[in-house]
């Protein structure tokens, strides 16, 4: 079993660990736990309440739970998983005949809020978090503070891989979160810059300026310069934006995700940065696939070459053998034929000149129409063959806390970003085949 998979298969063994671990029945009565935390739970009108040994209240019962499970430090999991785990309670409320799972520090401090299907407590050496999962089997990760660190939106494990969490199955990975160690620098930053009395206004308003008139390299070194100066969720939504319109998805997704995460970030930067993060998401998925394949065509074509070679090759020391033994005329017969992929031949016939034939196959992207679709969650803000934006539906304008704005996606132009307002699928030119 490789690495990647041993991970995977120990993330997958503490989810059922502790999913399973909890009883039918409420945890009512006094509890010593292996890591030495006592405490009481009672019930009361289906709702219950925690207190400690000497009666105070930890979770009160106006929280509405129904049920709560103490999770120690120390668990019969295996050590493995037991050093990633940290004491916690999952709380449950039950809706519909549905539980739904959230977390609370051991002083009762909610952390995560009881909407998921499971909840499953983890610690790094600088940091604690917890893994969500949703009751339409999806994944995220709040943070020990509350925040919600990654969505809980991905249909695959999403774990702490090299300081980032990851989404990761058996044959890819992709970040979903930036550096964890940034987001605390950043946030430290601008603690800092506050008690300083900090000012950065005159900054942002010179990259604002130059970003109104399209100097974009320009708005991003001053934003930048603020944001060295005094980290902000506005700074680092304007430049996000920025980068946006550069096409710029990575540093546009670490913008945005920084945005979200400082504690200055006011319900316009919130709306606006966490709608461009996902738009931001699909696109730089879509080009890591689109650099996957043309890796994958550059190796294929490079085996095609290296197999005419060495066709050629052969059919060269084939001649020069007979030649050498006789100086009768000769005519040669040789084809060499390459398999690109399914159902695609390139095949070449000295005899003939070397003929090329390509067997068309369908389009897979628009899977065979020929209009401007995607694959997957990247597929809803493709124009479908209509040629308009689909976050303004070609109006040219969003609204953000009731005010208009000219919509970052087509900026304002209406038209489709992916197609540019043609309809056509971009990978076949609207033909339905390639």
């Amino acid at each position: 079993m490789t690495p990647m998979k041993k991970l995977i298969a120990l993330f997958t063994s503490a989810f059922i660990s502790f999913s399973s671990s909890f009883a039918e029945n409420i945890n009512v009565g006094h509890h010593v736990e292996s890591d030495g935390f006592v405490w009481n739970l009672t019930v009361n009108n289906d709702t219950i309440e925690v207190t400690d040994d000497a009666g105070n209240v930890i979770i009160p019962a106006d929280r509405g739970y129904n049920d709560a499970y103490y999770i120690p430090v120390s668990t019969e999991a295996g050590k493995k998983v037991a050093e990633m785990m940290l004491p916690a309670f999952t709380v449950v409320r039950t809706v519909d005949s549905l539980n739904y799972q959230g977390a609370c520090t051991p002083d009762g401090r909610e952390v995560v809020p009881t909407l998921f299907k499971h909840v499953m407590a983890s610690r790094n050496k600088d940091f604690h978090y917890y893994n969500v999962t949703t009751h339409d089997d999806t994944y995220g990760i709040y943070l020990e503070d509350g925040r919600c660190i990654v969505k809980p939106i991905y249909t695959t494990f999403v774990i702490l891989f090299k300081d980032r969490f990851q989404v990761i199955d058996v044959n890819s990975q992709f970040p979903v979160s930036n550096k964890i160690s940034d987001y605390l620098q950043q946030q430290n930053l601008l603690n800092t810059a506050y008690n300083n009395g900090v000012n950065t206004d005159a900054l942002v308003m010179e990259g604002d300026s130059l970003s109104s008139i399209n100097n974009l390299n320009g708005a991003i070194a001053k934003y930048t310069e603020a944001i060295k100066k005094k980290p902000s969720a506005n700074t680092y939504a304007r430049r996000g934006i920025c980068y946006y319109q550069k096409q710029n998805w990575k540093d546009a997704l670490e913008d945005f995700r920084f945005a979200l995460y400082m504690d200055d970030c006011i319900p316009e930067y919130f709306i606006l940065s966490d709608s461009l993060l996902d738009k931001a998401e699909d696109q730089r998925i879509a080009q890591l696939v689109r650099r996957q394949e043309r890796l994958e065509r550059t190796a294929m074509v490079l085996n095609a070459v290296s197999a005419g070679l060495n066709a050629a090759s052969q059919s060269l020391s084939t001649i020069q053998s007979s030649s050498a033994k006789s100086n009768k005329n000769y005519t040669t017969n040789t084809t060499v034929t390459t398999t690109y992929g399914n159902n695609q031949n390139v095949s070449g016939n000295s005899s003939t000149g070397g003929g090329h034939q390509h067997k068309a196959k369908r389009c897979t992207q628009c899977q065979g129409d020929g209009k401007c679709r995607g694959n997957g969650n990247a597929s809803k803000y493709h124009c479908r063959g209509t040629g308009k934006c689909t976050s303004c539906n070609g109006k040219g304008l969003t609204y953000v806390v009731g005010d208009p704005v000219t919509c970052a996606i087509c900026h304002g132009n209406g038209k489709c970003s992916f197609c540019g307002g043609s309809g056509k699928c971009q990978r076949c030119g609207g033909r339905g085949t390639l």
